[in-house]
């Protein structure tokens, strides 16, 4: 079964880092653009809005409140508009347009200065850097135990399900809900927003698509 997801402008960014080619990434992978997250029916049946993911205070001149960088959305809500209204990535995904300009002999040319994000299957986006990773050892395991430098606490090696410990001077937490690294062993707090939060669960499942239809770029909510 496919597993989707949905990520932050911070992938895109690698991908860009890697040398990794957006086009080649999408056709090998499947992966969709994703500008944002549209709510659909949220205060009430009827209401929509939405939440685009660029930052419209990249080129935003200096706050007139020192340390405030909310200004602009506090201006936006003061008079009523709504706060997407500024987004570049809010037209696009009224459009559904790509974030690119066709240009003579079919050259691409970026028309935003934001990493846009993806929709995709993780399983085809694993294999796909699989193939691209050189040098790399692969260990397919769980963490049974963490080790730690007895000076700094810094985490100096990982113990494994398949009896193996693995050295490391740097290392990425990837062990999701779980924060195993992050909160079990470096003491990480977990930091609530229930109290701001008009819902406090999320339940993801598949809807069906017709084939001939254009794809969304964003999530619906």
């Amino acid at each position: 079964m496919e597993s989707e997801t949905a990520q932050l402008p911070f992938f895109k960014g690698f991908l860009d880092i890697m040398e990794v080619g957006e086009l080649d990434f999408l056709s090998r992978t499947g992966a969709t653009l994703k500008y944002g997250i549209r709510h659909q029916d949220w205060r009430r049946i009827g209401h929509s809005y939405d939440g685009p993911i660029d930052d419209p205070y990249l080129f935003a001149p200096a706050p007139t409140v020192a340390n405030d960088m909310s200004w602009i959305d506090v201006n936006l809500v003061s008079r009523g508009p709504p706060v997407s209204s500024i987004h570049l990535f809010k037209r696009l995904m009224d459009t559904k347009r790509a974030p690119y300009r066709i240009e003579p002999k079919g050259r691409l040319l970026p028309i935003s200065p934001h990493n846009h994000a993806y929709h995709f299957d993780q399983a085809k986006v694993g294999l796909f850097l699989r193939s691209l990773a050189e040098g790399i050892e692969r260990v397919d395991a769980a963490v049974t135990e963490v080790h730690q430098d007895s000076e700094s606490g810094d985490i100096n090696a990982l113990s494994l399900t398949n009896g193996t410990t693995h050295a490391a001077d740097f290392v990425v937490d990837c062990t999701g809900f779980g924060r195993k690294l992050i909160c079990e062993t470096m003491g990480g707090r977990w930091m609530s927003y229930s109290a701001v939060l008009p819902v406090n669960r999320a339940i993801p499942f598949w809807l069906p698509h017709p084939r001939d239809d254009d794809i969304a770029p964003y999530t619906i909510a």
